[in-house]
This record gives structure tokens, sequence and C-alpha cells, in this order.
């Protein structure tokens, strides 16, 4: 559990994934799954101090980017079965396509702004644009 305590309080990294567009909870589980193979949600909530539908919506984001495989585990009591989450990629593969996607969004930005420059200079004014 030791190696768990920094995810509640790694402001720095969760700051970091917050300034490229990716939410809190995505942040923060993402940084759970990747200590460890084979977590369930509710390990996620305690480690992460996230509630249980924050884990929900973030494992489903990292499902739709390919990211997170389920598993699922016949309870020993009866109900559910518990399912664990990990990374199908590494850590590795993951930050490179983050990183794709904050200089394909950088790319896009930069590319509005010289599209607005030339409407602009092309119209003479801002206020031409309505």
């Amino acid at each position: 559990m030791e190696k768990y305590k920094k995810i509640k309080t790694d402001d720095k990294r969760i700051e970091m994934f917050k300034n490229l567009n990716i939410k809190k909870s995505v942040s923060k589980t993402l940084l759970c799954l990747s200590t460890e193979e084979g977590v369930s949600s509710t390990t996620i909530c305690q480690l992460t101090g996230l509630k249980q539908p924050e884990v929900s919506n973030a494992i489903k984001c990292l499902e739709e980017s390919n990211w997170v495989s389920v598993t699922e585990v016949k309870s020993k009591k009866a109900g559910r079965p518990i399912k664990y989450y990990r990374l199908l990629i590494s850590k590795e593969e993951i930050y490179e396509t983050i990183e794709k996607n904050a200089r394909k969004e950088v790319t896009e930005r930069t590319e509005c702004v010289e599209r607005l420059k030339e409407l602009v200079k092309d119209n003479g004014s801002i206020d031409d644009l309505d």
C-alpha cells in the first residue's frame, strides 16, 4: 500500500494530465493501474479517493482508448463477479499517445489562428467577420 499513497496526493502529475485535457478521475485511475496489474474498482476507489461512479466513468474512457482490459472473477460469496482492470499497453505507449494527441491539438489550434489572421487581414477588421 505504500506505493499507492502518492496517488491521492500526486497533484503535480494530476495537474499535468489536467493541462492535457485529461480528466482528474481518468488520470488518477491511470496512475493507479500503472502501479500494479489486476486492480478492482473498489481498490481504485480506496487508493485514489475517487467515488465509484467516477471510477466507472474513468474505466469506460480508458476502455474506449483500448488502454485497459477487464477480467471478471467469480466472487467467493454470492453475487456479481468482481472485475479486475489492468493496462493493455505500457505506460510509455500511453504517454506517446497522449503526446501525439496534444501535438495534434496544438497544430489544429495554430492552423485555426492562422486562418483567423488571414480572414482579419482580408476583411480589414475582426468586426467584419459577422
